[in-house]
């Protein structure tokens, strides 16, 4: 009689999960910012916002000026 379960991989019920889990997430990382510029910009954009918001609280006004960081 030969055994058929020589060579054969079983894979488990919860390593295939895990294993979806963790692709969903890197594809949602991938597509939530673009590239390394994305998230850059997205944080700088952010900190203006809150200096904004910072300088109006305080009474200092907006001084209307920016950062001069390229946005790309």
């Amino acid at each position: 009689m030969i055994d058929k379960s020589v060579g054969s991989s079983k894979v488990s019920a919860d390593t295939i999960m895990k294993l979806v889990i963790a692709s969903i997430l890197f594809v949602i990382s991938l597509t939530s910012c673009n590239t390394i510029i994305g998230v850059a910009r997205d944080m700088r954009q952010g900190g203006e916002g809150l200096e904004k918001a910072a300088q109006s609280k305080s009474g200092g006004g907006d001084t209307g000026t920016d950062t001069g960081a390229p946005t790309y």
